[in-house]
C-alpha cells in the first residue's frame, strides 16, 4: 500500500493544502491503526484494499482522450477506497464500512468511482444490489452507461 502511505505522508507534510476533513480522516486512520493492535474489533487488511484497487485499475476509461486506457486511481482515491475496503472485523473478516459519503467536486471522476464500486461489489458480494440515485435521470444514466462501457471493454467481464 505504497500509494496509501505516500498520500498520508503528503497530507501530514502539507496541512495547509488539505481541508480540515481530509486531515481528520488521515488522523482517524492512523489512530485506528494503533487501536487495531489492541483488543479493538477491527484490523486493516491491506490485501483486501489492494484487491479492490487492482480490480479497479484493470477497468478501462471509455470517454474522451482517455478512452480505452486503464483507470489510474489518484492518491486521494486510493485513500478513500483503502479505508472502505481495507478495514475488516477481526472475528469474521467482514467489512467495517458498508456505507461511505464522499464529497467530490465537479469533473473529478465521481461517475467512474461509483461505477467501479458497483461492478466490484456486484461481482464479489453474494446477492449484492447496486443503486445510483441522482437529482435528474440523466445524471444516474451517466453512471449506468459508465458501468456498461467498462464491462463491455473488459475481456473477462464481457464474456
Amino acid at each position: 500500500m505504497q500509494r496509501l502511505a505516500e498520500y498520508i505522508d503528503w497530507v501530514k507534510a502539507n496541512p495547509r493544502r488539505c481541508s480540515r476533513w481530509v486531515r481528520l480522516a488521515v488522523e482517524r486512520y492512523e489512530k485506528d491503526l494503533e487501536k487495531s493492535r489492541t483488543s479493538w474489533p477491527y484490523r486493516f487488511d491491506s490485501e483486501k484494499a489492494e484487491k479492490f484497487i487492482r480490480f479497479t485499475e484493470m477497468l478501462k476509461q471509455y470517454k474522451d482522450q482517455w478512452a480505452g486506457k486503464p483507470l489510474h486511481l489518484e492518491p486521494w482515491q486510493v485513500f478513500v477506497f483503502a479505508n472502505v475496503y481495507g478495514w475488516v472485523r477481526k472475528d469474521n473478516g467482514l467489512r467495517r464500512f458498508r456505507k461511505a459519503l464522499v464529497f467530490v467536486g465537479r469533473k473529478n471522476g465521481k461517475s467512474t468511482m461509483v461505477s467501479s464500486v458497483l461492478i466490484y461489489d456486484c461481482m464479489t458480494t453474494p446477492g449484492a444490489e447496486g443503486y445510483c440515485a441522482a437529482t435528474k435521470r440523466d445524471q444516474s444514466k451517466i453512471v449506468w452507461e459508465s458501468v456498461a462501457q467498462m464491462v463491455r471493454q473488459h475481456p473477462t467481464l464481457n464474456s
